[in-house]
């Protein structure tokens, strides 16, 4: 079943800088590092660009935080007047859907596994687009008990083009909302394969 998590980039202490990249990591685990950023050249983990214009994920990273640190809110003030306000150094900077297969990785074919994210990659592609997100990578683990994926997304290009970054409602939906994305993916795509004991 895929379920969402978030990203923020924040400076975290005793996290070494390097090249000038952020530091990301998971929220609300406070000072645990992401491994979308330190494991992705590892052998067993493969990244697919979906929609990417980046040469790296390092270069990926500095375009998030220099785009971040860009963005703005738009707010209605009480006279109505609508004023400009930098976004909180806390924002969502990357949204992150993960799908797993049922079965042990070890016991699972490749052709099976790249089947999946295949599909995996054109359905939450779709279903991102229609939420205004934009996927960009998709990166397959087998380094765990099963075969999963983590595919990134970022706001739309027509977000961004009004110099907005707003992800909040996407990567912590409500739970209605959020059921109804796992039950959706399950009838759609996972049931396919998942075998009934």
């Amino acid at each position: 079943m895929p379920t969402y998590q978030f990203v923020r980039i924040k400076d975290t202490p005793g996290c070494s800088q390097q090249e000038g990249a952020p530091c990301p990591r998971y929220s609300p685990r406070e000072g645990v590092r992401p491994s979308h950023s330190r494991h992705v050249d590892a052998p067993s983990i493969e990244v697919t660009p979906v929609d990417a214009g980046w040469n790296s994920i390092r270069e990926y990273q500095a375009w998030i935080e220099t785009t971040m640190t860009n963005s703005v809110d738009l707010l209605n003030t009480q006279g109505g007047k609508i004023v400009e306000r930098k976004i909180r150094s806390d924002a969502p900077a990357l949204g992150t859907v993960i799908a797993s297969l049922p079965s042990e990785t070890k016991d699972t074919p490749r052709e099976t596994i790249s089947r999946f994210r295949q599909e995996c990659i054109d359905w939450f592609k779709d279903y991102l687009d229609k939420v205004g997100m934009r996927l960009n990578y998709c990166v397959l683990h087998l380094d765990e008990k099963s075969p999963h994926l983590h595919l990134w997304f970022i706001p739309g290009r027509e977000m961004l083009s009004r110099r907005g970054w707003k992800m909040g409602k996407v990567t912590n939906p409500s739970l209605p909302e959020k059921e109804n994305m796992r039950r959706s993916f399950f009838r759609e795509n996972g049931n396919r394969h998942f075998r009934y004991f």
